[in-house]
């Protein structure tokens, strides 16, 4: 029986994880540059664009998150006996939870008002169905 539930908390969490998705990426190719301005999550982040020597546009979206890791504690117990028993005398002390800010960087070349490519940079970053362009979405 624990085989069985580890076998489903093992699938689940397979499931569930978070990565870069091929499919995501290679869906903008070929898509025009109207599509992609007025897209539902790259509409809504801050965009940078930069002409490139070869006449190429490259497209830089920001999509920024802050959140709060988990506080660090440590501990300072003294355990001494004491006729025959064991007392801890001791104190924890815990840091703030500190705010950190994850960046993804959703990079789009584009080449006379049609996408080229699509990649994402950055630390713990990831991609959904949502991510492709509205008209050829794979995965409804």
């Amino acid at each position: 029986m624990k085989i069985i539930l580890l076998l489903i908390t093992t699938m689940l969490l397979s499931c569930t994880s978070k990565t870069i998705r091929s499919e995501d990426l290679i869906s903008w190719q070929g898509i025009s540059l109207i599509e992609l301005e007025t897209h539902p999550i790259f509409s809504s982040l801050a965009r940078e664009r930069r002409l490139l020597s070869n006449g190429q546009t490259l497209i830089n979206y920001y999509d920024k998150k802050v959140i709060s890791s988990p506080a660090t504690c440590l501990n300072t117990g003294i355990g001494n006996f004491n006729q025959g028993s064991f007392y801890n005398v001791g104190t924890q002390f815990c840091g703030d939870r500190d705010m950190i800010e994850k960046r993804c960087v959703h990079q789009f070349l584009v080449e006379k008002e049609i996408v080229l490519s699509y990649k994402v940079l950055g630390d713990d970053c990831y991609t959904t169905c949502e991510h492709q362009p509205t008209s050829k979405k794979m995965c409804r």
